[in-house]
This record gives C-alpha cells, structure tokens and sequence, in this order.
C-alpha cells in the first residue's frame, strides 16, 4: 500500500507543570567559622504534567509522569556578616547520569539572611535534565534557568 501524506494546519495550546522536592544529607570537608565546603547526597522527586490541545481539531491528550532520582553534589557556602542577622552566600551543584536513561543536572548561586533556624535567600538556579526510558517512549526533559526565593529551616 502505498504511503499518504496528510497536511495539517491546527492552533495549538499547551500547558505543562513540575513539581520538585528534594531532600538530602551533606557532609562538611572543609568547616571553618566563615563558612564550609560540603559533600551532599540525596533524593528528588520529580512530578510532571503536560497537556496539548489542537483548537480546530478539538484533540486533547495529557501524559503525565512521576519519578524519584538520586543525586549527588558539592555545595560551597560563606559567612560574610556575622551577628544577630546572619548573611550567608552559597552555591552548589548536585546531578547524576542515569546511563541510557539520561541525566539530571542542577546548579544554583544564592545570598541571604537568617533568623534562628530559619533562613530566607534568593538566587538563581538551572536544571537541566533529560529522563526517559531505554526505548525513548516515555520522557521528561525540561530545561530551566531563572531567579528563586527559598526558605532553608537549619538543623543545629
């Protein structure tokens, strides 16, 4: 049977959500009063959803996708002022390479104050991954870079 071509011309509408929670341990190397240099293990779970809808065509379709990922990284931070308002700098980078799966890499810079336990910082952050099965059926590779505002609760 010979093969047909079709020709479609359609407006489309997409729309696509990520969540994100990470948890871990870190290890300091390197303490000092001003600041540490850490070794960090971990795990993240990752929850995605995405929908596309063809508005002449009326067809709708929606995948969604949850995963947890273990992950490994270092992470750098400084005490420049120190008293009653801590302010801490930090950045660090945690990933790992899933072999035919992919891959998950994350990076991040970040400055703030602190009040007890709590700290309230903001910085910037890039997440790159590409996560799929072995046949390339099913995957999830969003790219992000851009500002964040975190609360970090401190464990002493």
């Amino acid at each position: 049977m010979p093969a047909k071509t079709y020709s479609v011309s359609d407006h489309i509408i997409s729309s696509a959500d990520l969540n994100y929670f990470y948890g871990g341990y870190r290890y300091d190397a390197v303490s000092r009063p001003g600041g540490h240099l850490g070794l960090e293990v971990g795990g993240a779970w990752l929850s995605a959803e995405g929908t596309i809808h063809g508005q002449v065509s009326g067809i709708t379709a929606t995948k969604s996708e949850a995963i947890g990922l273990p992950l490994a990284g270092v992470d750098a931070r400084v005490f420049p002022v120190r008293g009653r308002f801590p302010v801490e700098v930090n950045g660090g980078v945690k990933g790992m390479a899933f072999g035919s799966y992919g891959h998950y890499v994350q990076a991040s810079v970040a400055a703030g104050v602190g009040v007890g336990p709590v700290l309230i910082e903001g910085g910037y952050r890039v997440v790159n991954f590409d996560i799929h099965t072995s046949d390339n059926a099913t995957a999830v590779s969003p790219q992000f870079t851009g500002p964040t505002v975190s609360v970090v609760f401190r464990l002493k």
